[in-house]
This record gives C-alpha cells, sequence and structure tokens, in this order.
C-alpha cells in the first residue's frame, strides 16, 4: 500500500471517530491535531510523488510516513 493511500485510510478513520464517537474532553482536540497534522502529510507525499521521484532521502521518509501511519491505525 502506498503511503499516500495508508494515510487517506487513517485520515477516514480519525473523521469517523470525530463524527461518531464521543470522546473524552481532553481526547477530542488531540484526535482534532492527528487529522490535520495527517491532511499535512497527504499534501506532502502528494508532492513528493510528483517530484522527487529519485530522492533516496524523500523515500525514506515517505516510507516513514507509511509506517506512522501504519501504527495510527493501529491505535485507533
Amino acid at each position: 500500500m502506498s503511503a499516500q493511500t495508508a494515510v487517506g485510510f487513517v485520515l477516514e478513520r480519525v473523521a469517523d471517530v470525530l463524527a461518531k464517537i464521543e470522546l473524552p474532553k481532553d481526547v477530542r482536540p488531540q484526535m482534532q491535531r492527528l487529522r490535520d497534522k495527517l491532511k499535512l502529510m497527504q499534501c506532502f507525499l502528494k508532492d513528493a510523488d510528483a517530484e522527487h521521484e529519485d530522492d533516496l532521502q524523500m523515500h525514506n521518509w515517505v516510507s516513514d510516513i507509511r509506517n506512522a501511519a501504519y501504527d495510527a491505525e493501529d491505535l485507533i
């Protein structure tokens, strides 16, 4: 699964949680921040795919983001 797909999937899950589940008062802002950061990651990944195909460092960052998205999915 591509990093962009993984982040998009987690973003959908976070949006579902925010919309459908009554979260404790201190958890809701954290989930909203996670949603906002995931949106930024999506923008970064779209740009990275388009412009930095052969950049090894960029490839490593994208891989790290994909792994972080998998970890976030496991937590949700």
